[in-house]
């Protein structure tokens, strides 16, 4: 509907556009100009109406902006002259649109009067670019022509064209008062009639690249100074008979590309040593009354020409190997190289010509009676011979034996013999094509004509041909090919060509781009590879399926940009230009400040230079609601940081987050998290018995004393005795002993997740390759995996694993903070790196198992009851803090922290429970727990778990104060699996409660954020 009412309005608009164009009326002073024009050069068959005047394609008009018509182009090509009136009386033209004016009247006899002067009234036309007059009669350029005129800014001429010809012009003037700022072509027909000189300044033509003064009779000398850096210099009479010249003094010849000069005997041109013309591409001698070759040897240039000249004879020197054509007869068409037409040529064709083996030359000295001689075998060797009205007597056999084409190759007068030698040599019957295009070579292989796909023979006439098959992709690899020269061979013929028809790319991957190459045709034996021409950098195959002609490759972590992609196979080369730009991708977050509220949000990742705050939107779940999807405005954006603000205070807890650039958009269901409101003083010191006595409430929760931990500090650093660490050297596992009691926490696989928390792919960790390290107080055993190299997918994965415990108490510093850990202490650290993430929004969820007690408590001083939680949530129930597993005496201790460091950034990470499972005996109330850390996208993951076995000391646990010392061990009395079920409860209701909360919010997020990217796409289209 948009589209046809667009279209209705467009139409609607040209219309009155056009309506407006015909009936707008020229004013009196512009329309005085037209009948100027229109009388002086009988142009009698334009009806003096305004619409005739538009219609006749000699004035085009259009409407300008004060709704009246103007004049914007003239083109006068009149070859007959009809008396159409006088002409106005004019002082000059009124033409406030003209762009350009061409006159050509070169056919006709006469103008309406010959003293007026086209040139006196073209004054004060502002935007004029172009003035070409041909065959006027004027013989004049007045003087302030054209300084005055046109008028553009602070009186520059806008002129770029300057072409007056084939008018009786002797002089014109060419002062210090000229200036063409624009002018590059100016060229002038003159009578040389006079002696002038005419200075051409770099001052009055800066740009000028194109100067001609060209000649037609006169007696007179006609210097032209050159003091500008033109390119392209003309300046000859067009009679070698007359006794005036034009003679050009060039300042800088090592500018110029083409030369063109001559007429008569007396001409010159200064510098005439051909060596300082250092950048000369082209050069023409015409009109040259002399019979002796002008240079010597024949100037190292791409063109070279003397024409309708007096040359008697050939120089004896020979041909240049760039040489293309040698011309001796009275007309031709030249293509290029040496020529020498309209000439007087007598005697042998010198014997060296074709000492410098120029094969691409042609010679034609047809129509020279006086030439004569012989051609040897060399002469099988050029493009062609043609000595048809010479006296040339004989010629190689070779032309004789191919009569397809003949006159294209050969012409000649002379018999035809009977039996001529016609041997043809094939160097090779086994021929390789690249896309269709082969080359034969050998020798009298002929010139090519008449055989079907001949294309030229290059630069190896009767030596090489070359062929283009463009119905190559309906033929096999493989064919026969018969081919009739002087002779008949059959020829085997391998295409190892390719041509591709699209190249795409996906960059679903970090920092990786898959690119899908589709072919036209490939040869499967013959398959390219590719790599990147700014940096060299090798594509690799990673899949090729010929059937659908498909050839894919990766570029792991190039240099961003728009390179060239080069596919070769050593054959063949195709180029395609590719745009390697990063979706955005989100590595990191953190919040200011980072206490609740917050205000800001930091985000951290890999994001497009073409990304700028006005075409780049943030989004969290939070912001939903009845007047829709509100933005987190953004502020700041750069390749690696985005920051925004938030429009209304966010609520506590996980949220959803949408990211929305030019280049691609980016969402997550694992961040931001929004921590709660901090705890008062008073809350913190009532729900943790003021911190037991052994720390401080502090920002709403307890700092606990050296030597003390957990939430509350009631937890005691001591080492409990009699606890064994057994290293594993085969799985990176923790590891303890107590008794017959043995506690472990395993790592178990690394899950890809896609946004909605499906599991994509899953590498089990089971095969490591494993070293050790150990002084007095510290063993360090690192682990790298080898499960994955069985799949080339994880190719460039790495995972490393770190378990480190020592006999002391310690600290260490992990993602800016420091951590204090126990004697005994077991820490385990992995790191993930370069995982090929199938989508960018996927994230990472390491898993891990232990055995825990289904129901767990402890009996203390008088007989109290004392549930010990397995699991413990954070405060505000974002991610599992704690783990804790009691026996006998002893207390298995595992602390969760609630950040990862992200491609070396500190960011939230939450630690789940997947599933419990009861194992063994029902008597044991044992359960297998699955317990996973998620991560969010990133090149290099780290997460750092902690482990301790504490001893458990039963004064912490004495409500009524009956312990008046520590109790010993043997009095210990551990309760396990007194209330059934109680605590798998709780935490399956919980992780409901989050499920169920989530996915309700989580679809009512997906919803809006559909509409708005396909309104935001649309909006961009």
């Amino acid at each position: 509907m948009r589209s046809k009412f667009f279209s209705m309005m467009l139409s609607l608009l040209i219309v009155f556009i056009s309506f407006n164009c015909i009936n707008a009326q020229f004013q009196a002073q512009e329309l005085s100009s037209i009948y100027w024009i229109r009388a002086q050069y009988g142009l009698e068959y334009i009806p003096q109406t305004e619409t005739a005047i538009c219609s006749s394609m000699v004035f085009f008009c259009e409407m300008g902006t004060d709704n009246f018509n103007h004049i914007v182009s003239i083109n006068v090509n009149n070859i007959i002259y009809t008396d159409a009136g006088a002409t106005p009386s004019l002082t000059e033209f009124s033409f406030p649109a003209l762009t350009e004016l061409k006159i050509n009247v070169k056919g006709i006899t006469q103008v309406y009067d010959p003293m007026l002067n086209i040139l006196n009234l073209i004054k004060n036309i502002p935007l004029l670019t172009l003035v070409e007059i041909t065959g006027d009669q004027f013989s004049s350029i007045p003087l302030d022509f054209p300084t005055g005129c046109p008028l553009f800014v602070n009186l520059q001429s806008n002129l770029t064209t300057i072409q007056i010809s084939s008018t009786p012009i002797n002089s014109i003037t060419i002062d210090q008062s000229t200036f063409l700022p624009m002018l590059k072509i100016l060229s002038i027909s003159i009578i040389c009639n006079l002696p002038q000189t005419y200075t051409i300044t770099a001052a009055s033509f800066p740009i000028l690249s194109d100067l001609s003064f060209i000649g037609s009779g006169g007696d007179q000398q006609v210097n032209i100074m050159v003091e500008a850096p033109v390119l392209y210099l003309t300046s000859y009479i067009s009679d070698k008979t007359v006794v005036g010249y034009i003679n050009p003094t060039i300042s800088h010849p090592e500018v110029v590309k083409g030369l063109k000069y001559g007429g008569g005997s007396n001409y010159a041109i200064s510098p005439s040593d051909l060596s300082l013309y250092t950048n000369l591409e082209g050069m023409q001698i015409v009109y040259s009354g002399l019979t002796t070759f002008p240079v010597t040897p024949y100037p190292k240039v791409l063109d070279f020409y003397i024409t309708h000249s007096n040359l008697q004879s050939l120089p004896n020197v020979p041909i240049p190997s760039n040489a293309r054509e040698l011309i001796c007869f009275n007309f031709a068409f030249v293509l290029i190289s040496s020529s020498f037409i309209n000439n007087q040529m007598t005697g042998n064709l010198p014997t060296n010509l074709l000492d410098n083996s120029p094969t691409k030359v042609k010679i034609v000295v047809s129509l020279n009676p006086g030439i004569t001689g012989t051609m040897g075998q060399e002469y099988c060797y050029i493009q062609g011979i043609f000595l048809d009205g010479t006296a040339i007597s004989s010629i190689p056999d070779c032309y004789w034996c191919y009569p397809n084409g003949r006159q294209i190759i050969f012409g000649t007068d002379l018999p035809e013999p009977s039996t001529p030698n016609c041997t043809v040599t094939i160097n090779s019957l086994d021929i390789v094509s690249i896309n269709g295009g082969y080359s034969i070579e050998g020798d009298n292989i002929g010139w090519g004509r008449g055989l079907q796909h001949f294309v030229s023979f290059g630069s190896l006439p009767n030596k090489r041909l070359l062929f283009q098959d463009f119905g190559y992709t309906s033929k096999p690899f493989n064919y026969n090919l018969t081919l009739i020269l002087a002779e008949t061979f059959t020829f085997n013929v391998t295409e190892v060509g390719f041509q591709y028809s699209t190249v795409s790319l996906n960059s679903d991957t970090l920092f990786m781009f898959e690119v899908t190459i589709t072919f036209l045709a490939f040869n499967p034996s013959f398959l390219p590879t590719f790599h990147l021409d700014s940096t060299q950098q090798e594509c690799i195959v990673s899949k090729v399926d010929i059937d659908q002609k498909v050839m894919k490759c990766i570029l792991e972590n190039p240099q961003q940009g728009s390179p060239v992609l080069i596919m070769d196979n050593g054959f063949s080369t195709n180029e395609a230009i590719i745009y390697l730009i990063q979706k955005p991708v989100i590595t990191s977050y953190s919040l200011e400040p980072p206490t609740y509220p917050p205000t800001t949000l930091n985000l951290y990742g890999y994001f497009s230079t073409l990304s700028f705050p006005n075409n780049t939107q943030v989004y969290v779940n939070y912001t939903i609601d009845l007047e829709g999807l509100n933005p987190c405005n953004v502020t700041l954006v750069s390749p690696t940081h985005i920051s925004c603000l938030f429009t209304k205070v966010p609520k506590p807890g996980l949220t959803d987050m949408a990211l929305v650039t030019d280049n691609g958009s980016f969402l997550s269901s694992i961040m931001p998290f929004f921590p709660a409101p901090i705890p008062t003083v008073d809350d913190c010191k009532t729900k943790t018995n003021n911190c037991n006595g052994h720390g401080t409430c502090t920002n709403g929760q307890c700092l606990c004393d050296q030597g003390w931990t957990d939430f509350d500090c009631k937890i005691e650093t001591k080492t409990a005795p009699g606890v064994i660490i057994q290293p594993n050297y085969t799985d990176p596992n923790v590891n303890f002993t107590s008794g017959d009691y043995s506690f472990s926490f395993s790592m178990v696989s690394i899950q890809e997740l896609d946004y909605q928390n499906n599991l994509v792919m899953e590498l089990f960790t089971d095969k490591w390759n494993v070293t050790s390290k150990a002084n007095e107080d510290l063993t360090r055993i690192s682990y790298i995996l080898t499960s994955q190299k069985n799949k080339s997918v994880y190719d460039p994965l790495i995972v490393n694993s770190v378990i480190e415990f020592s006999n002391k108490s310690r600290s260490v510093e992990f993602g800016g903070e420091t951590i204090q850990l126990a004697e005994g202490a077991i820490k385990i650290a992995v790191n993930i790196t370069n995982w090929p993430y199938q989508t960018l929004m996927s994230t990472l969820r390491v898993v891990f198992s232990t055995v825990v007690n289904n129901n767990q408590a402890i009996i203390g001083c008088g007989d109290s009851y004392n549930p010990i939680d397995t699991f413990q949530q954070s405060a505000d129930n974002g991610t599992l803090q704690y783990l804790r597993v009691v026996k006998d005496n002893v207390q298995f201790f595992g602390r969760f922290l609630d950040y990862i460091v992200s491609d070396g950034r500190k960011t939230f990470s939450k630690t789940e429970i997947m599933n419990i499972t009861s194992i063994g005996d029902p008597a044991a109330n044992q359960s297998l727990a699955l317990i996973g850390i998620h991560t969010p996208t990133c090149r290099s993951c780290l997460i750092d778990p902690d482990f301790s076995a504490l001893l458990v000391d039963r004064s912490n646990y004495d409500p009524t104060g009956a312990c008046s010392e520590p109790t010993n061990n043997s009095n210990w009395k551990i309760i396990v699996g007194i209330v059934a079920g109680v605590v798998g409860a709780v935490a399956i209701a919980i992780g409901s409660w989050i499920y169920v909360k989530k996915t309700r919010k989580s679809k009512k997020f997906n919803t809006m954020m559909q509409n708005k990217l396909q309104a935001f796409s649309e909006s961009n289209k």
